[in-house]
């Protein structure tokens, strides 16, 4: 049976015609300035009709993006397409038979204990930098996360944090969000020393307390980390690398991916395993090298 297809429309008439005005009663607004984004960004596709988009040509789009990017341009455009078939605009959704890797395996790029060390003692100055650090390389937290942690969320007692919403940076300001995904709200346990440091540093009601609201934004963590890096001379190292040295520590003491995943608040093991690959294939290699010594030749 042949299911009739809609006539002419351009991919951009689609998306701001008909896609928007569906996902405005669905989504947050922040959802929408993604797309939004995404598609004002877009070369040649967004003037093609829809109906004759084909794999080859969001490949020959995707070009132009990194790896990281390339993911999330071609998870937003696959939302469209999916509207579009399921609107009859389209027969099929072009995303779903391209893969592209969310990260470049090559770089896994993390502190050495003795960095960690000296950007604690350099950060110690600044206590909401100190305690931001903290947080990252000891509990794996995002920086938004880390931004909107109160001390309600802590439980002293337990040694565990409870992490629930966010800071948002937009072009706008900051403002508090609930949590990307479902899977990125988890409870974790924390050591003892950094709950120490949160009682003797911490804010009234934000952990990390602001001047001009009472929490900190997600770009002064990241602005603040990057002026202790260049006065140690520290390069080609970010903040969010502290959750991946964090991550990549407990691979290395045996921990399994799946605690890691959770700890992470990664929205299943398969993301783990996609970022932690090269590591884990090095320590797969370094395992050969024991049982060679263990086992009779």
């Amino acid at each position: 049976m042949v299911v009739a297809v809609r006539g002419f429309i351009s991919f951009y008439d689609f998306f701001n015609d008909i896609f928007l005005d569906l996902k405005k009663q669905e989504v947050r607004q922040t959802t929408i300035n993604n797309y939004l984004s995404v598609v004002k960004n877009l070369k040649e596709l967004k003037y093609k009709n829809i109906l004759f988009i084909r794999e080859k040509h969001i490949v020959e789009e995707l070009s132009h993006y990194s790896n990281a990017h390339k993911h999330s341009v071609l998870k937003t455009l696959s939302v469209i397409f999916d509207v579009a078939k399921k609107k009859k605009y389209r027969f099929t959704n072009p995303c779903k038979t391209i893969k592209v890797h969310r990260y470049n395996k090559a770089q896994i790029n993390i502190f050495s204990k003795h960095q960690i060390k000296n950007i604690l003692t350099a950060a110690k100055e600044n206590k909401n930098l100190y305690l931001c650090i903290l947080l990252a390389a000891y509990g794996g937290l995002r920086r938004g996360e880390i931004a909107g942690l109160k001390l309600s969320d802590i439980d002293f007692k337990d040694c565990t944090i409870s992490i629930t919403k966010q800071i948002v940076q937009s072009k706008g300001g900051s403002y508090i969000s609930e949590l990307k995904t479902r899977n990125s709200a988890r409870k974790i346990k924390i050591s003892d020393f950094v709950l120490k440091e949160i009682k003797k540093y911490g804010g009234n009601e934000f952990v990390i307390s602001g001047k001009k609201y009472d929490y900190v934004s997600p770009n002064w963590i990241t602005n603040s980390f990057h002026n202790i890096l260049k006065e140690l001379n520290i390069e080609n190292l970010r903040f969010h690398d502290l959750r991946v040295t964090h991550a990549t520590f407990l691979i290395a003491n045996g921990v399994d991916i799946k605690t890691v995943s959770k700890r992470l608040g990664h929205a299943n093991t398969s993301v783990t395993l996609e970022i932690y690959t090269s590591y884990l294939q090095s320590t797969d290699t370094k395992c050969v090298k024991i049982l060679d010594n263990l086992m009779v030749k």
